[in-house]
């Protein structure tokens, strides 16, 4: 979504929360704030309180508050200040369409300003139910039939993540992730050399560590590099090797990601990049291989904020030549850890 589209819409937000109201964002837009793609959306879809839908009287005070005025008919309530167009609809009309009551459980949430988004699960279901009503354009039905399809294969990766929509006051509003090129290996040395020697450790051996990890094949999945870009600078940086749980008990094979050096640039830390690096990491994992979980060797109070748990809780072993109690793991798909047993072999081993 751009931007400033975005930062608009969230100050409208604000206004709906200075107003005691908690909206529901739907439709296309919803996409794009769950995922931060651009899918040209050009209305936002909001469900409020149904009370204050009722209400036409009182809506249109409240939009008018917030600089919007009605367009179309009185009972089409579509809305627009110059900027950006909103649709509003009620609780108990979103309610009806999913098929279960709004606003439930499992919903994403946005605080500062206040409103709720609805899941990938939701945006498939609400989808598939619009192309079928007759009524419906039939441009818009394509539309809709190409977001079923993009929500059924990728839906239960986005419902993982927190939103990747961000405003134009956030930190990290204009840094580019990339997948690292050998063009980049040298500036990469130098900030790993220098992130972790800042933090008093051997940054030395944190280099010689993503050489040998580069060193490692697999014949069927590369190495994942991803660097992150200020202009030319790489300012964030993280690696993932692929490695092969195997298990006897069941004969069985999979694949998994072991987490390399993952280093931000100090003046950049303390604002989410860390956190921002790990994500790009799982997803460009989870979207291009079969990986089930993740391993993570350092500190596990740090590893916890991105849902690891130790290694010694589970029926998961490695052949990784570190010290056992700092050996973290993350599942990318839920019963994962209940389900699997074995050892981690990287490539080579």
């Amino acid at each position: 979504m751009d931007i400033e589209k975005f930062t608009k819409f969230e100050t409208v937000m604000a206004g709906f929360n200075f107003q005691d109201l908690s909206p529901i964002l739907t439709g296309t837009a919803a996409i794009e704030v769950i995922t931060g793609y651009d899918l040209g959306s050009t209305i936002f879809p909001i469900a409020l309180p149904q009370e204050a839908v009722d209400d036409n009287e009182e809506l249109n005070r409240s939009l008018k508050t917030l600089g919007f005025n009605r367009i179309g008919a009185e009972d089409d309530p579509v809305f627009y200040d110059g900027e950006i167009t909103v649709a509003i609809v009620g609780y108990l009309e979103l309610s009806e369409l999913l098929g279960h009551q709004v606003p439930m459980k499992y919903i994403f949430e946005h605080r500062q300003p206040d409103y709720k988004v609805l899941t990938a699960f939701d945006l498939n279901r609400m989808f598939q139910i619009l192309e079928e009503v007759p009524e419906r354009p039939t441009e818009m039905q394509v539309s809709d039939l190409q977001k079923v399809g993009m929500l059924s294969e990728l839906g239960y990766v986005f419902d993982r993540f927190p939103l990747r929509q961000m405003n134009n006051t956030h930190p990290l509003n204009q840094l580019e992730f990339h997948f690292a090129t050998p063009k980049d290996y040298d500036l990469i040395d130098e900030l790993v050399q220098n992130g972790f020697t800042e933090n008093g450790n051997d940054g030395a051996q944190q280099v010689q560590l993503v050489h040998e990890g580069r060193a490692r094949v697999n014949e069927s999945f590369p190495n994942l590099e991803i660097i992150a870009k200020l202009g030319s600078k790489i300012v964030g940086y993280g690696m993932v090797l692929p490695a092969v749980l195997s298990s006897e008990r069941q004969d069985s094979e999979w694949l998994v990601g072991v987490v390399g050096p993952l280093v931000v640039h100090p003046e950049f830390r303390g604002r989410g990049l860390g956190w921002r690096l790990q994500v790009e990491l799982e997803v460009a994992m989870t979207l291009s291989t079969p990986a089930v979980m993740f391993v993570a060797h350092g500190i596990p109070k740090y590893w916890k904020r991105f849902g690891y748990v130790p290694v010694e809780t589970t029926e998961v072993t490695t052949d990784l030549s570190v010290e056992k109690d700092k050996l973290m793991v993350k599942e990318l798909f839920p019963t994962v850890l209940e389900t699997v047993d074995g050892t981690i072999y990287l490539p080579g081993n």
